[in-house]
């Protein structure tokens, strides 16, 4: 949820990072709050301690914008947790996060700031016409650079079903397994490693999975091809249809 931001004297005690963290659960899971502000977290808006001046300007409100139409990066647990407003999973992650960022109380109020249901609105009304009519820039991948993506899932498929032919017979986290394979697939295993939230959420998407047969290699080439569009902020579906319409043009000049 939050990175470490600028040191400042005043650490909380183990009780006040509990009462922060309840208070944040509150204001996510407040119904009049809006859905934003869960699907806001999903997408990683509070990934960083925001500044004074952020909070005094339309930054806020422009940031939500930019992120509205992005992939989620939080775990599926926690996705199930937020909507079924489950406070004491929710608060307790809220907790872990902030203790292992060791978070300063200032720092901790500036997100009770900007998770409270009235400053959206405030930063709204900063941002003003340009909320409502001007889109931030979203990556585009025009159709001659198809090919880089083909090229990225090409790369990713043999080191990800060698991972889905280990994942059933072992005890080890997806990270260590990834850096298990490293020394195999170093270009792959980095790429994935650097984007494992996106890749978890691929792996236990339920389109991804309707996609692929039950066989590990097709399974591994939904994945591939859905995970190759990353660096473009391409949805899974995107990413996939991209890829095929690169492999299309090519296999022609293979056959």
């Amino acid at each position: 949820m939050v990175k470490r931001g600028s040191q400042t004297p005043t650490v909380p005690r183990d009780k006040e990072y509990q009462h922060f963290a309840e208070e944040f659960t509150d204001l996510i899971l407040d119904p009049r709050s809006g859905t934003w502000i869960v699907q806001f977290l999903l997408q990683g808006g509070f990934e960083h301690v925001p500044s004074e001046e952020y909070i005094a300007s339309g930054g806020f409100a422009q940031h939500v914008l930019n992120l509205a139409e992005m992939d989620w990066v939080q775990p599926t647990w926690l996705v199930n947790a937020l909507y079924s407003r489950d406070r004491e999973r929710v608060s307790l992650w809220v907790k872990e996060r902030l203790v292992e960022a060791n978070l300063t109380s200032e720092e901790v109020k500036r997100f009770l700031t900007v998770a409270h249901p009235s400053f959206l609105r405030k930063s709204l009304k900063q941002l003003n016409a340009k909320f409502k009519f001007h889109r931030g820039p979203r990556p585009k991948l025009p159709p001659r650079e198809y090919s880089k993506i083909l090229e990225r899932a090409d790369v990713l498929r043999p080191a990800i079903v060698r991972l889905l032919s280990l994942l059933p017979g072992t005890r080890n986290s997806l990270a260590e397994t990834l850096k298990y394979l490293q020394k195999d697939y170093p270009e792959a295993c980095e790429f994935l490693q650097r984007h494992q939230l996106r890749f978890e959420k691929a792996l236990s998407d339920a389109t991804l999975l309707k996609r692929a047969e039950s066989r590990i290699p097709a399974r591994a080439r939904v994945l591939a091809d859905a995970m190759a569009g990353t660096d473009y902020d391409l949805a899974f579906s995107t990413s996939v249809e991209r890829v095929r319409e690169a492999r299309r043009k090519v296999t022609p000049k293979n056959s």
